[in-house]
């Protein structure tokens, strides 16, 4: 039993950029996912600054748009740019929570939510980075 757990968890974490050629199909259903997703982010985003949505919702948005782009079958290249976008959003998003903070307009769990959610999409952009040098053969 435990060859065949060995197999599935080196298959499962096989990143889509280094996987065999993926059909249409599936590329087709890719995109669709990741436009879907970048058309909640800008509705949640302007909720959020208009004080109808959470940070929860605003930042799950963003980490959905990333998760969207990094399980897709697209070059290392595409998904470093992405990586590089996310990071930039829940950067700033950090920042207008921290100013929100500072205003006795946040708590500091929504504070840390925001720090946390930052040094994930850290994580993702350095892993990304690696990714995409391997890919390029460096």
């Amino acid at each position: 039993m435990l060859p065949s757990l060995v197999v599935a968890l080196v298959l499962v974490g096989t990143p889509p950029s280094t996987s065999p050629k993926a059909p249409p199909e599936v590329i087709k259903a890719a995109e669709a996912r990741i436009a879907a997703a970048e058309e909640q982010i800008k509705l949640v985003q302007l909720m959020y600054e208009h004080g109808s949505a959470t940070l929860d919702q605003a930042l799950e948005a963003r980490r959905g748009w990333f998760l969207a782009h990094r399980e897709a079958p697209l070059p290392a290249a595409r998904i470093l740019d992405a990586a590089k976008t996310y990071r930039d959003r829940v950067a700033a998003s950090e920042q207008f929570a921290e100013s929100k903070f500072k205003m006795g307009m946040a708590s500091q769990a929504e504070l840390a939510t925001a720090k946390y959610a930052l040094a994930e999409a850290d994580y993702w952009l350095e892993e990304a980075r690696w990714r995409a040098s391997i890919a390029a053969g460096g």
